[in-house]
């Protein structure tokens, strides 16, 4: 597979997948919970980094900054107003996902697998009688029977 097949997947994965169907497939498998745990770090921060570059290169063509020269000293020194504030931001977005890892406590509950829990009669009665009760309601709002004798 060439590098741009492999790009294509994964963001086709990333977009059409929900995260928490592969969190189902993952503890499925029988991964251990801190390798889980990081691919879901890394799942979240790579858009976040990608969103956050991408407002970084708008904000400084909307300054004016252009890469339009073959000059390399010109070229560094144009990069260099690009790639400060993006590593300056890299910096702290890693130290966000980090001490957010570190406050989940790392592996101190285990990701369990879905459990499909069947719906009791009681709780289709109430749904039903709860949605009755709505349109009954909404119905009342929109045409209530007192305003014939303003």
């Amino acid at each position: 597979m060439r590098r741009t097949d492999i790009t294509l997947l994964t963001m086709a994965l990333y977009y059409t997948t929900n995260i928490a169907e592969i969190s189902h497939y993952l503890t499925k498998a029988k991964l251990p919970t801190m390798v889980t745990f990081s691919f879901f770090v890394t799942f979240r921060f790579i858009p976040v980094m990608m969103k956050l570059s991408s407002d970084i290169t708008s904000s400084q063509k909307a300054r004016g900054w252009e890469m339009k020269t073959r000059n390399p000293v010109i070229f560094i020194r144009k990069m260099y107003l690009l790639m400060y504030p993006i590593a300056r931001q890299f910096m702290r977005t890693t130290d966000i996902v980090t001490l957010s890892v570190v406050n989940r406590a790392f592996g101190a509950n285990p990701i369990r697998p879905h459990k499909h829990t069947p719906i009791k009669t009681i709780n289709i009665v109430i749904s039903v009688l709860l949605l009755a009760s709505f349109f009954v309601a909404f119905y009342l709002t929109a045409t209530p029977p007192f305003y014939g004798n303003l």
